[in-house]
């Protein structure tokens, strides 16, 4: 295979994976991951879903914060999520 299919193949590559990149996560596919990705008691890490969803922390806590607060509880522990009152929050668990 010559050098321009190969740059081409590259470029092609490049934009599908910008176009991925750019596509905007919904909290839909935040409950979709969590329903995924509970354990037995329903508990999920946040750094596991943002990491799982390719997102920065600000990138994740701007969009999903809402969301979060509204349909899940905060539980504490992990490594990054909410800090209320000096306490991290970084495990959510859907409410019932």
């Amino acid at each position: 295979m010559d050098c321009s299919k190969i740059n081409e193949i590259y470029n092609k590559l490049d934009e599908i994976l910008q176009l991925l990149k750019s596509k905007k996560k919904t909290p839909r596919d935040l409950d979709i991951l969590y329903d995924k990705m509970k354990d037995s008691l329903g508990y999920v890490r946040i750094d596991n879903l943002r990491k799982e969803l390719g997102m920065s922390l600000e990138e994740f806590l701007s969009t999903f914060s809402d969301h979060i607060e509204k349909h899940y509880e905060l539980i504490p522990g992990g490594d990054e999520g909410f800090i209320r009152n000096g306490i991290l929050y970084g495990i959510i668990r859907r409410k019932h």
